[in-house]
């Protein structure tokens, strides 16, 4: 609320310091785009679910959410916008998030760090991290190497009964 306050008000009847409010404004406008990736990465996570004609608000939930930051992800790879806006599109007609949450991912990856956002700021959601290009946490690594470790050893004794 008082970011930029001392940039734009002095005591001593001096100019605003424009360089240091420029500066200001761009750090919490990185911080606000934040929370739009964040809400567009639950949406995606959510709507990949659905299949065509359903009416849930959550379509126009990440809808709002991925037009809110599409104009900040286009101006810094095309190509990710793009990829955002087909898949968080509002409409009855089409498959919500067609090309999986990954995708999104993935386009968020690819254009967070021309938008002066720090991945690390926007986390992980649903296991999946925006820093690891969409990729699955080391959380769901491991449960699937356990998985597949427990997999292996019945084998191996049912191999061994036999």
């Amino acid at each position: 609320m008082y970011a930029g306050r001392g940039e734009t008000e002095s005591s001593d009847g001096s100019a605003p310091n424009c360089p240091a409010l420029k500066k200001t404004v761009g750090e919490v406008e990185s911080l606000l785009q934040v929370g739009l990736v964040q809400g567009t990465l639950r949406y995606a996570l959510a709507n990949q679910e659905h299949q065509f004609f359903v009416k849930d608000g959550d379509i126009a939930e990440g809808y709002i959410f991925s037009r809110s930051i599409l104009p900040y992800v286009s101006e810094s790879d095309a190509t990710a916008g793009d990829t955002i806006a087909r898949n968080m599109d509002f409409g009855f007609v089409s498959k919500p998030v067609q090309d999986g949450a990954m995708a999104v991912f993935n386009a968020f990856a690819t254009a967070l760090p021309g938008m002066g956002v720090d991945c690390a700021s926007v986390g992980r959601a649903g296991g999946m991290d925006v820093c690891s290009v969409g990729t699955r946490s080391d959380a769901d690594r491991r449960t699937v190497v356990s998985a597949l470790s427990t997999l292996l050893v019945s084998l191996a004794s049912c191999y061994a009964i036999l």
